[in-house]
């Protein structure tokens, strides 16, 4: 079967990407004090699902297509109202994986938070790209609360990503009085995504 240069080329990408995922979420799960209970908010196929289950005791799963094997089907900011917010038991780890921009699920999470900590946050944001083909420079400064953000590049605000994401953190942090660590975090070739995972605590 005669395959492109251009599929092989698209093939090595996502392999990459899954492995520099998996590499984010291994260090992740490395740092949870316990390991009871997992949320995952954007599940697909279940590759992330099978790392979380063979480590978590319990694991709840979400994804908008009820064709994927989450157990839920909710838009995520949705889910996280109506279920990850009326769970009763503590939460070790929370993934956001997402093709677009997980910052208002961040932020509805650090409400909750301010009760639930220590808990491992990670997160894919695909903010480079999403701005890339948008341009919408205003939705920066709304999401990210960059109004004091000194030398923010309004230009290329994909080149300062994780800094984007740690000003961010440290905003949430500075409201709800929790701090953060970053654990682990990189920026995907092309500027396009973040894998990150933060520690969050009192």
């Amino acid at each position: 079967m005669y395959t492109s240069s251009e599929n092989i080329h698209g093939l090595m990408l996502a392999d990459r990407y899954r492995k520099e995922q998996d590499f984010i979420r291994n260090k992740a799960i490395q740092k949870c004090e316990r390991k009871n209970l997992a949320i995952e908010t954007n599940t697909g196929v279940g590759n992330l699902t099978k790392l979380y289950k063979q480590n978590f005791q319990r694991v709840i799963t979400n994804d908008l297509n009820p064709k994927s094997v989450a157990e839920n089907n909710l838009d995520s900011l949705d889910f996280i109202r109506r279920v990850v917010n009326n769970i009763p038991d503590k939460i070790d780890l929370i993934d956001l994986d997402f093709y677009g921009c997980p910052v208002p699920e961040v932020k509805e999470l650090f409400r909750r938070f301010n009760n639930d900590v220590p808990v491992v946050l990670c997160i894919s944001d695909g903010l480079g790209l999403w701005m890339k083909r948008s341009k919408k420079i205003e939705k920066i400064h709304e999401r990210f609360l960059t109004e004091d953000f000194e030398g923010f590049d309004s230009r290329h605000p994909w080149r300062q990503h994780i800094q984007l994401w740690n000003h961010l953190l440290t905003k949430l942090c500075q409201q709800y009085g929790l701090k953060f660590e970053t654990i682990e975090v990189m920026q995907t070739k092309g500027k396009n995504y973040v894998l990150g995972s933060y520690l969050i605590t009192k």
